[in-house]
């Protein structure tokens, strides 16, 4: 089903070429590389061909198909030789304003260019993956592309031989795509995985699938899509809505602790392992600069004696709730989002506070400077401010238990990895690579759904100053989200960076020295598929000794 009759300017992906006539149009068709852009410009002629391609037991195998001159309005067939491959239709989505060099957009009036862009703005490139079946689909244009994709391939079995078939008319064609699969297998998804999460946004995004009644059965199974589709792409990491309501006798907020627990068992259930608390203080007057932060519930200031006093009485029944509930060891305690230079000493006043009254529980924020030593168990500062101040960042493991993380928003731009629809696949694919070489202890980031009330991804102006593709890895589909491009990249990051953590432990030396070759930190990087792919494959078959 399309939503947007302007959006068929679509690409088919599986492996293989072939020349032939329909219509009296000439038609060319190619499996092409997954991990590089497809256009509706683009030529089969000038793509990386993909023949094949290595994956470990349990993994996943995917491959892109592209057709050029197709008659518009003749469906074409699709189909393969194998039970279970999922077919998606690749839907083209605009990009408004290129990604500054810093981050935020290009302002070139101002002599804000980005050099390292993949093609300059504005332009539409193919990132939704739109679910088919049926094995009949109308191109609507003369370019179409596809992909396909197996899932959980199983172990014991060395090559898999696949066979894709395509015709529209009188043309037809078969092509081969051959699939590797090596012995050693992706470990599960779990509490010894990466730690990994995505903000999710669970009001304004769900009117696109027509609920319009918060938190009653229709929400709850929305909800349950997307976190479906999060655990997919490896997120082991839950992040909890604020659950209150007004106690009538008292008139304060109180726990809606029947809410809380439905929510984290349907994600327990799902195969979440860790939860993330939400945020109990947001910025005071001044926004981002904000000398000082107010309570959610009160909108109190938090160091005054009422703000302190609401504080500590909104994290007193949430730590027994989390301890009631047996979910002390896999809670992360939200306190206030990006602290800066601004407010450290009102944060680090705040933290205290809600430290006295959550003792036990780890407590996690986003940090914008290595000036907040000694206030949290698990510190997430941006991946480059981290890179470019590792040394100050790494001082504040001061117990073994601590953790550093590392996140992306709205920032880094330029050359920098993050998941933008101006850059490269790889680097998507690469972040999980930047964690593992840094020793980082999880990834988070802000925009897994950010559609934002009213409005989606197509909408002219929605990513606002943000790049385009920050605020979301998934797309809303009538029903539930759809993956993208970027988030099957990164969930094969994901699995790469669970395979080299493996490595490490077997040899470091050559894990350090494989990592080297294709990634050496979140700036410096090799942007080469090809040299990608062999290092892969040479990673599992070291794996698979």
């Amino acid at each position: 089903m399309l939503r947007n009759c302007s959006r068929c300017n679509v690409l088919l992906c599986v492996a293989f070429a072939a020349v032939a006539t329909v219509a009296s149009v000439q038609t060319k068709v190619q499996l092409v590389e997954p991990l590089e852009w497809l256009y509706p410009d683009s030529k089969v002629d000038e793509m990386r061909s993909c023949a094949g391609t290595d994956v470990p037991a349990n993994g996943v195998a995917e491959v892109n198909v592209l057709f050029n001159g197709l008659a518009p309005s003749e469906p074409v067939s699709f189909g393969s030789n194998v039970e279970g491959g999922e077919w998606f239709r690749l839907l083209a989505v605009p990009v408004e304003k290129n990604t500054g060099p810093d981050g935020f957009v290009e302002n070139i009036e101002k002599g804000r260019t980005n050099l390292f862009v993949t093609r300059r703005a504005p332009f539409r490139v193919f990132d939704e993956m739109e679910p088919i079946a049926g094995g009949k689909i109308m191109p609507g244009s003369d370019t179409l592309a596809l992909r396909f994709r197996l899932r959980n391939l199983p172990p014991g079995m060395s090559k898999l031989p696949v066979e894709l078939s395509f015709s529209q008319g009188s043309f037809s064609v078969k092509r081969p795509f051959t699939v590797n699969i090596h012995k050693v297998s992706v470990p599960p998804v779990g509490r010894d995985s990466f730690k990994f999460t995505n903000w999710m946004d669970w009001y304004g995004s769900m009117r696109c699938h027509g609920v319009r009644s918060y938190w009653l059965d229709k929400h709850f199974d929305t909800i349950e899509k997307y976190l479906r589709l999060a655990m997919y792409a490896r997120q082991n990491i839950a992040p909890v809505p604020m659950f209150s309501k007004k106690d009538k006798e008292t008139g304060l907020q109180v726990l809606d602790e029947a809410r809380f627990v439905r929510f984290v068992e349907m994600a327990r259930r799902i195969g979440f392992a860790y939860f993330e608390g939400p945020l109990l203080c947001r910025f005071g007057e001044g926004g981002w600069k904000a000398k000082n932060f107010k309570v959610r519930t009160t909108g109190e200031i938090s160091t005054t004696r009422e703000g302190a006093a609401e504080l500590g009485r909104v994290a007193t029944l949430l730590a027994a709730m989390v301890r009631r509930n047996g979910w002390q060891g896999v809670w992360y305690q939200h306190v206030a989002d990006e602290p800066s230079k601004f407010n450290i000493s009102e944060y680090r006043i705040t933290v205290g506070i809600v430290r006295k009254h959550m003792p036990g529980i780890r407590l996690i924020d986003t940090i914008e400077n290595p000036d907040f030593a000694g206030s949290l168990d698990v510190c997430v500062p941006k991946s480059f401010k981290y890179e470019t101040n590792k040394e100050k960042y790494e001082a504040l493991r001061t117990r073994p238990s601590d953790e550093i993380w590392c996140y992306t928003c709205i920032t880094p731009g330029g050359k920098w990895m993050n998941r933008l629809l101006d850059q490269e696949v790889l680097r998507s694919l690469y972040l999980p690579w930047g964690c593992h070489v840094h020793s980082l202890d999880g990834y988070l980031h802000w925009g897994f759904n950010r559609y934002e009330p009213g409005k989606t991804p197509f909408d002219p102006g929605f990513n606002g100053d943000a790049p385009a593709g920050d605020r979301n890895l998934v797309y809303p589909g009538p029903e539930g989200p759809w993956p993208s491009i970027r988030l099957e990249a990164m969930r094969q990051g994901m699995e790469d960076l669970e395979l080299m953590r493996m490595l490490k432990r077997k040899d470091p030396k050559m894990a350090a020295t494989l990592a080297g070759r294709i990634v050496r930190g979140f700036c410096d990087y090799t942007a080469d598929t090809a040299e990608y792919r062999a290092v892969r494959k040479e990673l599992l078959e070291t794996l698979s000794k």
